[in-house]
């Protein structure tokens, strides 16, 4: 049987198809908060590239999640809070309360399976997409510092502030129960 525990640490009793070691709070409940969780495993937040080009839940989100149940909490992937402040056109975003309703059906579907539901919001800083960076053919002129100043100085960076706001708004009215960054 498959095991992310090393050998060295296994017993022999087995819990479901989790093999059970020194660690004997892995699958029992814990509190954080008022959140229950129903074990301690996390699966964290890993970047898909599964959204439509206008960062949109898709099928093969819903499809990704669907067959995750098990952890105790499941962090959907970094959601992008601006347009701007992608890694490509395949992130998923939480910049537009048109998200929302797939954002929703991904919390469901993890509730669904019995874990508690969180997503990362993200900006990726200067590895952001630009208009600039968007074309292959200026891709490689882009002048990182120039870039940097117009995302973080003065009014660009108040701008992320509250599309960070905005996006954990989103978050919890998608249903999501942990907002991360």
């Amino acid at each position: 049987m498959f095991s992310l525990i090393p050998d060295n640490i296994m017993s022999e009793k087995i819990y479901g198809s989790i093999i059970v070691s020194e660690y004997p709070l892995l699958l029992s409940p814990i509190r954080i908060g008022n959140l229950v969780l129903s074990n301690r495993i996390v699966m964290p937040p890993m970047f898909t590239n599964l959204s439509d080009g206008q960062g949109d839940v898709t099928q093969a989100h819903i499809g990704h999640y669907e067959k995750r149940p098990g952890p105790g909490l499941v962090i959907v992937e970094n959601a992008a809070v601006l347009p701007e402040g992608r890694l490509n056109t395949r992130q998923l975003g939480i910049y537009a309360d048109r998200h929302i309703k797939g954002l929703s059906a991904l919390a469901k579907i993890i509730h669904a399976n019995g874990s508690a539901a969180g997503i990362q919001i993200h900006h990726a800083g200067m590895l952001s997409l630009s208009k600039e960076m968007e074309d292959p053919r200026r891709r490689r002129i882009t002048i990182a510092g120039r870039f940097f100043r117009q995302q973080f100085a003065g009014p660009g960076l108040m701008k992320i502030r509250e599309a960070f706001q905005a996006a954990a708004r989103r978050a919890l009215e998608a249903g999501f129960d942990i907002v991360v960054s």
